[in-house]
C-alpha cells in the first residue's frame, strides 16, 4: 500500500517544500521508498507532459487533461513500488467548477476573471 502525505498552503514561504524535503529524507533514511513530488515539478513530469502543454498553449488546465495525468501518476507510482508520496503544493484559492478550472501561474487569477482586482481580508 502507498501512503500520499500532502502538504498544502495558501501562501509561499511558509515552509511546505522544507518541511516536505524533510520527511522526505528522514522516512527515507528510515527505510521506505520515498517520492517527493515538489510543487513545481508538475510542468516536468513525463506524466503530466499534458498538463504543461495545455498550460503553455492556453494559460489554464481543464479538469479532464488534470484528472487522467493524475491517474497516470498514481499508475507508475504503484509500479514503482514507491512506499510514500510526499507532495507539496501552493493553493492560493479555490476554483469554481465550471467548463473548465485554470491553474493561475502566479496565483492572482481564475477562470472567468473579470479583470478586477478583489481584495482578501487581512487578520493581525
Amino acid at each position: 500500500m502507498t501512503v500520499l502525505v500532502s502538504v498544502w498552503g495558501a501562501a509561499p514561504g511558509v515552509g511546505k517544500s522544507t518541511l516536505c524535503a524533510g520527511l522526505s529524507r528522514s522516512l527515507a533514511g528510515a527505510g521506505p521508498r520515498v517520492d517527493h513530488f515538489r510543487e513545481e515539478e508538475i510542468l516536468t513530469r513525463p506524466e503530466f507532459a499534458a498538463v504543461a502543454e495545455e498550460f503553455g498553449a492556453t494559460g489554464a488546465v481543464g479538469l479532464e487533461t488534470l484528472a487522467t495525468a493524475t491517474e497516470r501518476f498514481v499508475e507508475s507510482v504503484l509500479a514503482r513500488g514507491d512506499d510514500v508520496v510526499i507532495a507539496d503544493g501552493l493553493v492560493p484559492f479555490v476554483p469554481t467548477p465550471g467548463p473548465r478550472w485554470t491553474v493561475p501561474c502566479s496565483g492572482r487569477g481564475r477562470s472567468g476573471s473579470t479583470g478586477t482586482s478583489e481584495s482578501s481580508p487581512r487578520t493581525r
